[in-house]
């Protein structure tokens, strides 16, 4: 347990120096986006995980000013990596879906009743247009699947 809780230290140790180094480099809206951690238990190489694309292009861009920050917490530091997280690179790939279009159920009666009602009572109603619209085409979906 002991040695967890070192590893925790040293890591919320790690995300305090970068933190701060971002501040310094005017990056401070990056500061919840970016998670700092040691790479290959080396304490002169860091690892920057960036949980978007465009947040990781971003430090790309702004590595030299940001290592320049990072050496005057960590004279040592010899590199420093930027990746994409891990957990987006899995999410990216679920994003990526085939189309499917599932056929909505078909509304009760009593629905169709309500929404019938509710069209008469905006149809002559100027300012209920996108409603009136909205409501047309959902009777017109439902009276062609009968």
């Amino acid at each position: 347990m002991g040695k967890t809780l070192q590893k925790a230290k040293e890591q919320l140790r790690l995300q305090s120096i970068l933190e701060e180094s971002l501040a310094q480099i005017g990056l401070e809206s990056l500061i919840n986006q970016v998670h700092a951690s040691e790479y290959k238990a080396s304490s002169t190489d860091w690892l920057l995980l960036a949980l978007s694309p465009a947040i990781s292009h971003r430090l790309q861009q702004k590595l030299p000013s940001l290592i320049g920050a990072l050496k005057k917490h960590l004279p040592d530091l010899q590199i420093v990596q930027v990746k994409l997280a891990p957990q987006l690179k899995a999410n990216s790939a679920s994003r990526v879906k085939t189309e499917s279009v599932a056929t909505p159920a078909e509304l009760p009666v009593s629905a169709m009743t309500a929404w019938q009602k509710l069209y008469e009572e905006i149809k002559d109603d100027p300012e209920q247009d996108a409603l009136r619209l909205a409501i047309e085409r959902l009777l017109a979906h439902q009276s062609t699947k009968k």
